[in-house]
């Protein structure tokens, strides 16, 4: 049971009780009354922490559900929705891609309500909340930064519609969501950092991760490096149609 409240980031008071339990044993041996006593207290505290047994499955249930949609949002979604707009060649990817990625954010705003809830948590045990730690902040600060993308993504989209070429929007958008995504995914590590998971875990997820990560910006550079050629040769082209001397 302590191990497992150590991995929630609530050990203290199971810690502290179990401590004090054994403390009263020994402190008990020379006395019948002591013994008495401290029997007593052992069943006061064994009693507290049944009471408290539910509290800490669910927040177990919650710290699962919350790393795994964060996953879900950051290592698979996000990405996907970058794939479609770089290799996809059909009608309305434009689309699509809009329509992951509003999902992901979805997902993601409710890991962060999970998130809340956990770094709540330890004020219902009278102890301090965990929104001062590093993870929580972290990760507000992805969410609140990724409020913008819709916004960004809309105008380079507009704008390239209409001039057929990429503008400040388009940079905006594209670099901001690859700095926010980058962070995102060493957030993720953090995380698992933060709620003590297993070597193995932290090691599955760094593969998986670095992998996806790789891949993406692979293909994000390489997107770009054709889309920049292409676009150098039809400037070159249409300099060349102006220099033409009509009727030559």
């Amino acid at each position: 049971m302590t191990r497992f409240l150590d991995n929630m980031k609530l050990s203290a008071l199971a810690t502290a009780i179990a401590f004090a339990a054994m403390a009263s044993a020994q402190e008990s041996g020379g006395s019948s009354s002591a013994a008495s006593a401290g029997a007593a207290q052992q069943a006061a505290e064994a009693a507290e922490l049944k009471e408290l047994a539910p509290l800490f499955a669910k927040l177990h249930k919650m710290t699962m559900a919350h790393g795994t949609i964060m996953c879900l949002a950051f290592v698979i979604f996000f990405p996907a929705g970058s794939f479609v707009i770089r290799l996809g060649k059909f009608k309305g990817a434009i689309y699509v891609h809009a329509a992951i990625q509003m999902f992901a954010y979805m997902m993601a705003i409710a890991g962060m309500g999970m998130g809340s809830w956990i770094a709540h948590a330890p004020k219902k045990l009278g102890r301090r909340t965990l929104f001062h730690e590093y993870h929580p902040i972290i990760g507000y600060t992805i969410i609140a930064a990724l409020v913008f993308q819709p916004a960004l993504g809309a105008l380079h989209h507009a704008v390239y519609v209409r001039e057929g070429r990429r503008s400040i929007w388009s940079y905006l958008h594209v670099w901001w969501g690859r700095i926010v995504l980058t962070l995102a995914i060493i957030q993720g590590g953090l995380g698992l950092r933060f709620a003590n998971n297993t070597h193995g875990g932290k090691i599955a997820y760094g593969v998986v991760a670095g992998l996806v990560w790789i891949s993406w910006l692979g293909v994000a550079v390489w997107h770009d490096t054709k889309k920049a050629k292409t676009q150098t040769v039809v400037e070159k082209r249409s300099d060349s149609e102006e220099m033409t001397p009509i009727g030559g």
